[in-house]
């Protein structure tokens, strides 16, 4: 029901989306309107499908070509339900990336090899190579190492693993992972640590062993005596005591440089917050600097007018003091020669009179 459905829904969306371009083909017809997209899209960005009339954008084709090989598919047909049409790579190259053709070409070559009923294939088990390796018949069946040419490692063609030593094919494929541990642990003689139950290997050093979950034990006597165990834990403490010590220092240096950090944080917000404040203070003095230099360029301008001024009244002033003075002594030398006329005047009569007498 569902299925029917859709298929419903899409005939419904592609007939509105034909009529849709009718009417644009009428309205411009140089434009058209992808059916993947339904955007509008110019006639030179359209791409034709091979062997059908169905064309959609370079965009919409290029992206359901790469949505194909995601999902390994390799031969690629018309996207609408039933068409016979069909994209190859050729066809396809003009408007596809480099790496997009590359892989695509690739898988093409990978189906063509993993379909092929003369050779065998297979891949390489180790995670940084995984390069695809075809085998002629006989040779995947020999129970022999090979050698993958491209990572130059021992592999077994067999099984499809990396080579197991210590084991043949049959074997290796009867035992499980487990089983292939405690074989190859009883065979080198492997101790077990008696807490974890991890296999210990041993690669140098003395026979004390400290595991991984901090259990001390002798490598050759893992179920030690209680001496044995007192021994240890003497010999364990000084390590134990470095242990804390060193985490403590690795505690103090992650805390001081926490602070550290934390301080340099603040010390450049204040640097930023001072340095914003600054160039505040630099502008509004820079405008204050401008507004004095202008107010005292007025002051100066008046200042000399009234200089100017006052030199003009001064001169005036003097000009008219020096007539004045010159009016005084006019009316001084006149009154003195009254004066003394006055004066003669008195001593004659005083003289008169003397005579008088």
């Amino acid at each position: 029901m569902e299925g029917k459905k859709l298929r419903h829904q899409r005939k419904v969306v592609g007939l509105a989306i034909l009529l849709i371009n009718d009417q644009q083909d009428d309205i411009n017809p140089s434009t058209f309107t992808c059916d993947f997209c339904v955007e509008s899209k110019h006639l030179q960005e359209s791409f034709k499908v091979k062997g059908c009339s169905h064309f959609y954008c370079d965009q919409c084709i290029v992206k359901f070509v790469v949505s194909k090989l995601q999902d390994n598919v390799t031969s690629i047909m018309c996207p609408v339900p039933g068409c016979k049409g069909m994209l190859d790579p050729e066809h396809c190259r003009p408007i596809l990336p480099n790496q997009i053709f590359d892989r695509w070409g690739s898988a093409l070559c990978e189906a063509v090899v993993m379909g092929s009923e003369t050779d065998k294939y297979l891949y390489c088990p180790f995670k940084d190579c995984s390069a695809l390796l075809v085998y002629e018949n006989g040779t995947k069946r020999a129970v022999c190492a090979s050698v993958c040419p491209h990572c130059k490692r021992e592999l077994c063609p067999s099984c499809k693993v990396p080579w197991h030593t210590e084991f043949d094919c049959a074997q290796f494929q009867k035992l499980n992972d487990d089983d292939m541990v405690k074989v190859l642990a009883r065979k080198l003689k492997w101790p077990r640590c008696p807490s974890c139950k991890y296999y210990i290997q041993k690669s140098s050093g003395c026979n004390r062993m400290i595991c991984r979950c901090g259990r001390g034990f002798l490598y050759n006597e893992p179920s030690y005596s209680f001496y044995d165990r007192i021994r240890i834990f003497l010999e364990e403490t000084p390590i134990f005591l470095n242990e804390i010590h060193i985490s403590f220092l690795k505690e103090t240096r992650i805390f001081w440089n926490k602070i550290r950090i934390s301080f340099l944080k603040e010390i450049q917000e204040a640097r930023i917050s001072f340095l914003k404040e600054t160039r505040i203070f630099l502008k509004e003095a820079q405008e204050a600097r401008i507004s004095f230099l202008k107010d005292t360029r007025i002051f100066l301008k008046e200042t000399q007018e009234a200089r100017i001024s006052f030199l003009k009244e001064t001169r005036i002033f003097l000009k008219e003091t020096s007539i004045s003075l010159k009016e005084i002594l006019i009316f001084l030398k006149e009154r003195r020669i009254l004066f003394l006329k006055e004066i003669h005047i008195f001593l004659k009569e005083i003289c008169i009179f003397l005579k008088g007498e």
